[in-house]
């Protein structure tokens, strides 16, 4: 199957991995092979979702999110990725900031900026150990949105 296992649980980094191929597809302009990658991934993740533990969900749902944003759903998209945030709080574990660095970038794949830069701004604000002006001024995934005034004024120093 599509989703990859180990000690029979969903192996996350292995999904993650496949969700960024389907996001990183869709930027090549390889839609169809983008859209078949999150097809798969669409249909296999709500199963895992009711199989396995409350510690796999987060990571399955930021999978899911990645996978209907290349489909081109903004709307399905969020209720995913909110319900990860969710779920991370429920659990008292470290990773939002690990998981919602990458809200931004499936936020912009599915044509939703007004989310992504809110997204953008928040890990900037909050998690700096995992989103760094300099590296995101270098980022190619950005440019999409490079020329908007909101986007630029993120990457200046408070002050600035």
């Amino acid at each position: 199957g599509v989703v990859p296992r180990f000690n029979n649980k969903p192996f996350v980094m292995g999904l993650t991995g496949v969700g960024d191929v389907a996001l990183l597809l869709d930027r090549a302009g390889r839609v169809v092979e983008a859209q078949r990658v999150a097809d798969s991934l669409s249909r296999a993740i709500p199963e895992e979702l009711v199989l396995d533990g409350p510690d796999q969900r987060p990571g399955l749902r930021r999978v899911l999110a990645a996978a209907l944003a290349v489909l081109g759903d903004p709307e399905c998209s969020h209720e995913p990725l909110q319900a990860a945030l969710a779920e991370v709080a429920d659990l008292g574990v470290f990773p939002a900031g690990g998981l919602r660095d990458n809200f931004a970038a499936i936020y912009l794949a599915a044509g939703d900026t007004l989310r992504a830069l809110d997204e953008l701004e928040w890990c900037l604000n909050e998690f700096p150990a995992y989103c760094s002006p300099a590296v995101i001024e270098m980022d190619p995934w950005w440019d999409p949105i490079r020329d908007y005034p909101r986007f630029q004024a993120l990457l200046r120093p408070p002050g600035g």
